[in-house]
This record gives C-alpha cells, structure tokens and sequence, in this order.
C-alpha cells in the first residue's frame, strides 16, 4: 500500500466561504509524555503553506493563540506529523492520534473522521483473512477505495458553505484524470478553481498524462551539495532497461519493497539496471538508511519534490520501468505485480 503524500484526511485547504468578524481562537495539543518539550510546532494554512502561528512544546503540552477572520482548513506540523483541523473561534483540542474537538466545524470533522476510520479499519481487517483468494482480497480494497470516495463525496455535498466542503472536494480530485478533474471545478462552487491545492492536483494529473507509458521520460536535473549537478538522463535510455525506484527512508511501504527489487536486480544482473531516486527527505536519513538497508544501486539523492512534481507523484513508494530507448513501460507497481511486469519485459 503506498504512502501519499497527501494522506487520506491530509488534503486540506484556506477556504474562504463568508464574512465574519475576528474572534480569538486557541489550539491546545496534548503529548503522552515530555519527550517532545522544547519542539517547535507551527500552525499553518493546508493550502498555500503559510505559517499562521507557532509555539514550543512545554513539557506535554503546545498552546497556538491567535485571532482568525474566517474559518480555514489548517494543520498543526510537528517534525513530519501533521494534524488536520479547521481553525474557527474557540478552544479547539488536538490529541496525539489526531482526534479533534472543541469547536462547531471541528466537533463534525472528528466524529467524520472516526467512523471512517472505524469503517475502513474493520474492511482492512477482513482484507488480512489468510483463506481470501487475491481476487477476494482485491474486492475488499475496491469497497474500500470507494467508500473513501463515497463519504468524501458526501462530506463536499453536505458542507460547500464551510472548510469541510473543500476538504471533500480535494479528495475527491486524488487519481482523476485531467477532463475528470476539469469537469469537477467547472461545477465546485465559485473560487474553487483558485485554490493552491486544486491547481497541483490539476497539474499533477496533466503530468501523468504526459509521462503515462508509452511516452518518453522526462528529463530532470538535482543539484549536489559541492555544487555539481546529476541528471536524471544520465542513468535512463542509454541502452538498458531501467528499474527506477522513488522512495523516502522514513517511508515503511518503501522499506518493506526494497526486497522485491533486490531479488529483481539479482535475477537480472546486468541486463536490468536499478535507480533509486529519494524524495521528501533530507540527504542525512537518506544516506543512513542506504547504509543500514544495504542498498547497492545507483542513487539520486536529495530530488526532493522535484521528480514527484514532473511525473506527478502523490503516494511512494512509485517505481517505474524505463525501456532502453527511454520510452516509459509500466508505473505504479509493486510487489508481484512488478516483478510479473519485469519478466514480461526482460523476456521479449
């Protein structure tokens, strides 16, 4: 299962809906223990980024006051967590799960999140039978993925007067193609189409369309640290089938892959070439964790969102099979999948 970039109930967005006047409003997040105090925690606005408000953690506990016009989808960041809310007047509570309350909006949005949660959790369960067959096991995760589509459906249909909408929209734009997408903001609601968020997804989808298999790869350049550059045209269409990993070291379903593509590379040797590319992530852990798993291909480390943009990546691990003359393959799979995908293209 990949990890996306924006997680399930990660897609928010700065909505403004209507005029209201400014009132005080306090964020009140809670730890289960001190090993956090001194962190700093920043408040910001889900669509653009922009830091609202920040405060360090003092023992278990971060307090984020400030005074908010209109109500907007934001998010508590500590280190790479980040906690989704609707920042409105009011004290809003926030626990270390991610359970919201406090406020009108905020009181909704958690108990959406909770049974959907419960709700998928339990299929997950069902999908972990030994006894299912694959194709009973694939089932399960299609009614999961569209009862996620469906509630988020709802959630947009039932709030386009308040953040909460905007948030069911987002998601509703996740692996739609660019007319799908296009037909969805034509008929949002007004100001919809400016938002940040709506304009990446967008973007992204023009992307994959652009770089979906059968088209060429598209170039791209990281700079290094001693000031030199790596292409990525230097490891790809030179000759040789390429095996091109995106991946991040803190991210579990990249980790739990990287045996797959070891018992690839070492069926093929030569015949097949492996890249890793590391995105979101900083060169330290990235060199660590290369070290410490044993990794032995080629690396492009420090890419940042910078590939993930071009092809438009939103969940990792994405690996990609680039043929020798640099015509793109196959994308998105893992596991047996990929390695049935490489035998059919190392066999012809």
């Amino acid at each position: 299962m990949k990890v996306k970039f924006s997680l399930m109930v990660a897609v928010a967005a700065c909505v403004a809906f209507a005029s209201c006047t400014s009132h005080d409003y306090s964020v009140t997040a809670n730890f289960p223990d001190d090993s956090m105090s001194g962190s700093q925690v920043y408040l910001i606005n889900y669509d653009n980024g922009d830091t609202l408000a920040s405060a360090v953690i003092d023992s278990n506990i971060v307090v984020l006051k400030g005074v908010v016009e209109q109500p907007v989808m934001a998010a508590l960041s500590i280190n790479r967590s980040k906690k989704v809310l609707v920042l409105e007047p009011g004290n809003i509570n926030v626990s270390v799960e991610g359970n919201i309350s406090g406020t009108e909006l905020n009181d909704k949005y958690g108990k959406f999140i909770s049974d959907l949660r419960e709700n998928i959790f339990a299929m997950r369960a069902l999908a972990q039978d030994p006894e299912l067959t694959e194709q009973q096991r694939d089932s399960i995760y299609d009614e999961i993925n569209m009862t996620h589509e469906n509630e988020m459906n709802s959630l947009y249909e039932n709030n386009k007067n308040n953040p909460l909408g905007y948030l069911g929209f987002l998601a509703l734009l996740e692996d739609k193609s660019v007319a799908e997408i296009e037909s969805l903001i034509a008929n949002a609601p007004v100001g919809y189409a400016d938002y940040v968020r709506v304009n990446k997804s967008l973007n992204a989808a023009k992307n994959v369309e652009a770089t979906a298999e059968g088209q060429k790869y598209v170039d791209f350049t990281i700079p290094v640290a001693d000031g030199s550059e790596v292409n990525f045209r230097d490891y790809v269409g030179n000759g040789v089938p390429v095996l091109v990993d995106f991946w991040a070291s803190w991210c579990g379903p990249c980790r739990r892959e990287l045996p797959n593509i070891k018992a690839i590379k070492e069926k093929y040797g030569d015949k097949l070439a492996v890249l890793g590319v590391a995105v979101w992530d900083k060169p330290e852990d990235t060199e660590k964790a290369i070290a410490e798993l044993e990794i032995t291909w080629p690396q492009i480390i420090n890419a940042q969102t910078i590939p993930t943009d071009i092809y438009g990546i939103k969940g990792i691990p994405h690996i990609m099979i680039i043929d020798a003359d640099g015509t793109i393959l196959s994308r998105g799979l893992q596991g047996e999948q990929l390695a049935k995908k490489v035998d059919e293209i190392m066999s012809r």
